[in-house]
């Protein structure tokens, strides 16, 4: 049986509803008043926002995904494709799959305004080494929006650690330069 307090420390309200009564908090009133149905749909809006945000070249990458390069910036990041929203793989005609990775590349001039540039056209070649096999990407280019994005796909297994080479050349510069990162993909 739990203890009682003084009548001095339960308050004239609290006298009236005994010692089993206690307030329900506050997050356990909030979280208990929305259907399940209505969470799992704002996950979704929620992982669709991210993904088209991923895409975005308007907004600022992490420092792991944006590399400068003289007058511009070049963002790039690989995933697997069926982490892409529907509506954003079928612009960018790519197959939603766990066992393709797609390389995105975006070039952006660099105009000392902040995160907000716009894109350019440029040749883009990317090489993708696994263990010691190399291959090269066909990097097509895709406007979506107004954005220039350059995307290639590539066969993927579990736990496959890929070391990516994207070469990049402004249109109209004398510019060019090479960036790697490595991704290790997880598949279902």
């Amino acid at each position: 049986m739990p203890q009682r307090l003084p009548p001095s420390h339960h308050g004239p309200r609290n006298q009236e509803l005994g010692a089993m009564s206690r307030p329900v908090p506050i997050a356990a009133r909030r979280a208990s008043a929305q259907p399940p149905s209505v969470v799992a749909l704002g996950w979704l809006v929620l992982l669709s926002i991210a993904a088209l945000l991923w895409l975005s070249p308007l907004r600022a990458a992490p420092a792991d995904h944006r590399w400068p390069m003289g007058d511009y910036v070049v963002n790039a990041n690989a995933v697997r494709t069926d982490f892409l929203a529907p509506a954003v793989a079928q612009k960018l005609g790519i197959e939603r799959r766990d066992d393709r990775a797609v390389l995105t590349v975006s070039v952006q001039q660099d105009d000392g305004a902040g995160p907000v540039a716009k894109t350019v056209s440029a040749d883009v070649s990317a090489i993708a080494d696994s263990q010691g096999r190399r291959q090269t990407l066909g990097m097509q280019q895709r406007r979506v929006n107004g954005v220039t994005y350059y995307v290639g796909t590539m066969p993927i297994r579990n736990r496959q650690r890929v070391d990516f080479a994207v070469s990049v050349g402004p249109h109209g510069s004398d510019q060019t330069g090479t960036i790697s990162f490595e991704r290790v993909f997880e598949t279902d």
